[in-house]
């Protein structure tokens, strides 16, 4: 017999295993910590990181917002994914996409540090997952 499969459910209960584990990372004084990088102010992306942030707060995660003006250079946005990519405080970084036209998504991509992508936009997270 078939069974549906509610996506439903199945978010809530990635949401309550995410919540016990931030807990216990808590419990051992680590603050789980969310950086999301927008540059400019497009209105998709704006009710997009409103919600991203309340899911942060209902699982325990400390969420925050980079905002970078929408003329921001190349080199300046890569500097300031480097400097997240170094602290030890941030845990994971998104980047809102997609980026202002000047800026090249190709070139940057190489620049997130894997293990804080939380979106697969670095080359190496895309490669494992179709690697399965």
């Amino acid at each position: 017999m078939a069974k549906i499969l509610s996506g439903k459910e199945v978010a809530e209960a990635l949401k309550q295993q995410l919540t016990e584990e931030v807990k216990q990372l808590q419990q051992k004084g680590h603050m789980p910590s969310l950086k999301i990088i927008i540059a400019g102010e497009k209105p998709d992306s704006v009710a997009y990181i409103k919600g991203a942030l309340k899911k942060c707060e209902e699982i325990g995660i400390k969420g925050s917002v980079i905002q970078l003006p929408e003329k921001i250079t190349q080199t300046e946005l890569i500097n300031k994914i480097k400097e997240l990519n170094s602290d030890p405080d941030t845990h994971g970084i998104l980047i809102m996409r997609p980026l202002p036209s000047h800026l090249s998504e190709d070139q940057i991509k190489y620049h997130i540090d894997p293990q804080k992508d939380v979106d697969c936009f670095s080359p190496i997270n895309v490669a494992k997952i179709t690697a399965g």
